[in-house]
């Protein structure tokens, strides 16, 4: 990690062709970058090469097969010393919001994008997708397709060839979870990643301890350990949070009123989501608003 003390830069503009608002598919050989981030996700898939990937203050090997999901405003960035081959997908804001709805039917999507990039900060276990042989074959051709489509109005192409490819991994990941069964040593992790995924999914509902840990098929007790030793909080605190965050992007994105805001996120009522709110962001919904309204 020493390698990278300040290098860290934003990423700018790198590719010729196509706005980082809508969605690019470029291989990168030999490629050396320092710590980085961007305003968009972003899918680096290791084709060549040892390296280390670099994830906040987080680090992880990455091998052929590797990977790794950033969201947006995330630092990261693979080992200079050690460069590897990887095919690099961008996501901007435009492609994710044209397909919000089809992203959200993927089995895999809240795993993939939400729950393993912020559990690479959280757990110890390689909680990060890593394809197998059969995969990578299945991937390739999309790979390859997309990455021709340099002309104009390719974009379109390239856009739902990503939407492709991302449907792939989502299902990838789904398996490489649900492969592991009990009495595995990583049983633990995939119950509360099934647990995270359902807290994604059901957040607007009434969700109690009692129904994630009989979902998880597990004793109430055994649940919160496993719960609180993955996630470093509890699922009351976890799913808090979550709802807090789905509640930023409505006061941005939106013009509903903070009483809708609060149903739709799940709180009891706007009284108990301001308060909740302010607890978490040191400011109430409306000074948020205000401070960062989006022009719609």
């Amino acid at each position: 990690m020493d390698d990278y003390e300040g290098q860290h830069y934003i990423h700018g503009h790198i590719f010729a062709y196509y706005p980082l608002d809508t969605s690019n598919i470029d291989m990168r050989y030999n490629f050396k970058i320092g710590m980085h981030s961007h305003n968009h996700y972003e899918i680096n898939i290791v084709t060549k090469g040892e390296s280390t990937h670099y994830l906040g203050e987080y680090q992880m090997n990455a091998s052929p097969g590797c990977v790794f999901v950033i969201p947006p405003n995330v630092s990261h960035g693979f080992d200079p010393k050690h460069p590897v081959d990887f095919c690099q997908i961008v996501l901007g804001d435009a492609f994710m919001a044209r397909y919000a709805e089809e992203l959200k039917t993927f089995p895999g999507f809240h795993t993939l994008f939400e729950i393993s990039p912020m559990l690479r900060h959280d757990s110890s276990e390689q909680t990060f997708l890593k394809l197998n042989e059969a995969q990578r074959a299945e991937l390739q051709p999309l790979l390859q397709f997309a990455l021709h489509q340099r002309g104009e109005g390719d974009h379109v192409v390239t856009g739902a060839m990503a939407l492709a490819i991302v449907g792939l991994l989502c299902r990838y990941i789904r398996l490489q979870y649900t492969a592991t069964v009990w009495p595995s040593p990583t049983y633990s992790l995939k119950a509360i990643v099934e647990s995270l995924e359902y807290i994604h999914i059901h957040y607007p509902e009434k969700i109690t301890i009692a129904l994630l840990a009989e979902n998880a098929h597990l004793s109430r007790a055994t649940f919160l350990r496993y719960f609180k030793s993955i996630c470093r909080c509890s699922p009351a605190e976890y799913l808090t949070k979550y709802r807090i965050k789905k509640a930023q992007e409505l006061i941005l994105n939106t013009e509903l009123s903070f009483v809708q805001i609060a149903i739709a996120c799940g709180f009891f009522d706007q009284a108990h989501f301001t308060k909740k709110f302010t607890q978490a962001t040191g400011e109430s919904p409306g000074q948020y608003r205000s401070a960062n309204k989006r022009v719609l």
